[in-house]
């Protein structure tokens, strides 16, 4: 797949869902096939634009199977949508089977967005990164990564920070584990370059908590002035060291954000549309979107940094 392409002019783009990645008139059928699917798990569920919630209580989220959608051809729609309901509707592993012993390896830390927890108080203590962004526990199956109730940790007659230190130990291992893919990457118009990290991992996006070991491994360091970050979806983070030749950083910017909404629009395990200034330790969100809005918004320290500082 391409990372930049360029959409057809010759007529009218298909009106936007407003809610999903899915235009208005394909995501009136995904959720009808959602509904059906959940009927056919043998659990009803209230339909919203974003979610559903079934008969207990439980919301399930819809942006990541639609993104899935997104990116299949609609004849191939229902049998993705049944495999998705089947795995959710099935019984959730019961953590009390395993033995701590065996729970910490599989313990991982993550990067999510706050709201793609089932609810505000899952993970009480998950550190915030910034904004909606924060750093989850996660349990990871051969099969499919859960994301346990915070209690489900502290139950087990410990405190929680030995688990957070075991979380970002196997994340750090996974990482180092991980063979990253590194591109380099030139908008079509020549300008604004900008670092993209791929990986088969789940957790390539998290692996942004380690951001300097992960720029040393692909050639690339900090130099004092900080890291323009996207981590877009699950598998990819895309970044762009302040270096001091500002002369194309407002365009690697502007090229940064874009690649950043297209691949959270696009891709399966959306994470965030936005670009982080990331100094430090300490992240930044230098973009907002307002409905169709998307804007840029840099203080006068990170203007001076990016050039764009009148004389």
């Amino acid at each position: 797949m391409p990372l930049f392409r360029r959409g057809r002019r010759d007529e009218e783009p298909p009106e936007p869902d407003g809610t999903l990645p899915l235009t208005a008139a394909e995501a009136q059928r995904f959720r009808t096939l959602v509904r059906a699917a959940w009927a056919e798990a043998g659990r009803e569920v209230t339909m919203y634009a974003g979610h559903v919630v079934d008969d207990q209580g439980t919301q399930f989220g819809l942006w990541n199977l639609a993104a899935l959608c997104h990116s299949e051809a609609e004849r191939d729609w229902p049998d993705a949508i049944r495999q998705h309901i089947r795995a959710l509707s099935e019984p959730t592993p019961d953590l009390d089977t395993l033995t701590d012993d065996e729970l910490r390896p599989m313990v991982r830390s993550r990067i999510l967005d706050r709201g793609t927890l089932p609810d505000t108080v899952w993970q009480p203590s998950a550190r915030e990164i910034v904004g909606d962004l924060v750093e989850t526990l996660c349990v990871d199956f051969p099969d499919h990564v859960m994301t346990p109730k915070e209690s489900e940790f502290t139950s087990r007659g410990g405190a929680l920070g030995p688990w957070l230190d075991a979380g970002r130990l196997n994340l750090r291992g996974e990482m180092r584990a991980t063979a990253l893919e590194h591109e380099a990457v030139t908008p079509p118009d020549g300008t604004g370059w900008f670092d993209v990290v791929m990986s088969e991992s789940v957790y390539t996006a998290s692996f942004a908590i380690f951001l300097a070991e992960v720029m040393w491994r692909v050639g690339r360091q900090e130099q004092g002035r900080g890291v323009l970050v996207a981590v877009p979806f699950r598998h990819q983070i895309a970044f762009r060291v302040i270096d001091e030749d500002t002369g194309d950083l407002p365009a690697a910017l502007h090229h940064l954000f874009q690649f950043a909404l297209a691949g959270y629009a696009d891709a399966p395990g959306g994470i965030t549309p936005h670009v982080f200034w990331v100094r430090d330790g300490a992240w930044r969100q230098i973009t907002r979107l307002d409905g169709d809005r998307a804007t840029i918004q840099v203080d006068e320290e990170l203007a001076g940094l990016l050039g764009l500082t009148e004389e």
